[in-house]
């Protein structure tokens, strides 16, 4: 016997606007996602534990990941998400890559345009225990 939906799932689906198939989705993916990383991160046995998701544009990345961490939340656990697209360097660091490299790296996107120190600064300070700001990249 399964366990019974969350109390904020029909509240979730309905401010992300998906339709009731997705309750199959729920059952079938996303629970058991959570069940499968919770299991790994207690058993990793310390903090830091890190999973990673890769998708193409649309694939649903950003649904599956709020879903489980959220599930994750339910079961004690400490989350926190961080994507790829707020690590990319500032428009002038781009700007400056354009200029001296190549122009596509002016645009987001593109390898070398990703602020990488930032990132595996940002991954060394989640394993520590005290509060970690995330950064969040503004696109505008």
């Amino acid at each position: 016997m399964s366990a019974p939906d969350p109390s904020w799932l029909s509240d979730f689906m309905r401010d992300e606007r998906l339709g009731p198939d997705f309750v199959e989705a729920f059952h079938l993916l996303h629970r058991p996602l959570a069940e499968r990383l919770a299991a790994a991160a207690r058993a990793h046995g310390r903090p830091g534990f890190v999973a990673g998701l890769s998708g193409p544009q649309g694939a649903g990345k950003s649904t599956l990941v709020a879903v489980v961490a959220r599930l994750l939340e339910d079961e004690g656990l400490k989350v926190a998400v961080l994507s790829l697209d707020d690590l990319y360097l500032t428009r002038a660091e781009r700007q400056a890559l354009a200029a001296q490299v190549h122009p596509l790296l002016a645009t987001r996107g593109p390898p070398g345009t990703h602020d990488v120190a930032l990132g595996l600064a940002t991954l060394d300070a989640l394993a520590r225990p005290d509060q970690t700001p995330l950064p969040r990249f503004d696109k505008a």
